[in-house]
């Protein structure tokens, strides 16, 4: 995909209520390193209104998500400023926003 927002839209949508409940996503492509959760049913149709537990407005970004217990965290950028964002995985509310230099 070309559009890196969306990409990563889909990622969240597919991904945040399987592993929020299940193992958690600590890694890129996962916990084991595979892309695979073996506990995980994906639902294998979904669309705009088709298996979207909720939607939330993201950074732009390559990163992949991390999806700890009932949190996600991602990493985009803003006016060229690196951030990093935790999100409710239950309903997608911001939860904290970090764009501190180091």
């Amino acid at each position: 995909m070309k559009n890196p927002i969306l990409c990563l839209f889909l990622t969240l949508v597919v991904f945040s209520p399987l592993c929020a409940k299940a193992e958690n996503w600590s890694q890129f492509r996962g916990p084991n390193g595979s892309g695979v959760v073996d506990s995980a049913k994906p639902p294998t149709v979904f669309g705009p209104e088709e298996n979207v537990r909720w939607k939330s407005a993201v950074p732009a970004g390559v990163s992949s998500p991390i999806v700890w217990e009932d949190r996600i965290f991602l990493t985009g950028t803003v006016y060229e400023t690196l951030v990093t964002v935790a999100y409710d995985a239950d309903n997608g509310r911001e939860l904290w926003r970090d764009d501190s230099e180091r």
